[in-house]
């Protein structure tokens, strides 16, 4: 009997404490879900949406950027024209007080990129390897920019690690899908 009495013991000791841990879970959950809701979680909210992208007047593309991860996350899904995709996950980090973005695409790219929203836009930066005899590292700055017309310029510039020369890799528009194109300005 005393052996029956500790084995129900033991089975509500050990059942009391598995509901504590799941109480425990769910309170850290809603304290993160509560967590990404402060301003900082907000700062690319104005990225957020379905988008036609414009490079030079021409259509490169389409993006469409949600949050996930109960508003703790942004995810982006973009498809070139040309037939190129590409995903990218961004987040705030709390700890770090940046943002980060890893991207990766079908042409085998990875980047990692860290920010911050400063002077109107986001803007991050990171560094890949390209390989060979003589492995190069290559910095990229990325900013977008929400403008008053309800589009987003994205620029994006990359150097030789040690050059103070930037190259644009890619300066688009991004407007809402559906809407005519931006108006592209010409030299006079």
């Amino acid at each position: 009997m005393k052996k029956r009495n500790f084995i129900v013991a033991l089975s509500l000791l050990i059942s009391l404490t598995q509901a504590n841990v799941a109480l425990a879970q769910d309170g850290e959950a809603d304290e993160a879900a509560g967590n990404c809701s402060a301003a900082e979680y907000r700062a690319f909210d104005f990225w957020l949406g379905e988008w036609d992208v414009y490079s030079q007047g021409q259509l490169a593309g389409h993006n469409h950027i949600m949050k996930i991860l109960d508003g703790c996350a942004i995810s982006e899904s973009w498809e070139g024209i040309s037939g190129g995709r590409g995903h990218s996950l961004n987040a705030y980090d709390a700890k770090a007080g940046s943002w980060s973005q890893y991207w990766a695409d079908s042409n085998g790219l990875v980047l990692r990129l860290v920010g911050e929203f400063t002077d109107g836009s986001m803007k991050m930066l990171g560094l890949t390897v390209v390989p060979g005899e003589e492995a190069t590292t290559i910095r990229h700055q990325i900013s977008w920019t929400p403008t008053e017309n309800g589009h987003i310029r994205q620029l994006w510039e990359s150097s030789p690690t040690g050059s103070d020369e930037w190259q644009v890799i890619f300066d688009g528009v991004y407007v809402p899908k559906g809407s005519p194109p931006p108006e592209v300005k010409t030299k006079s």
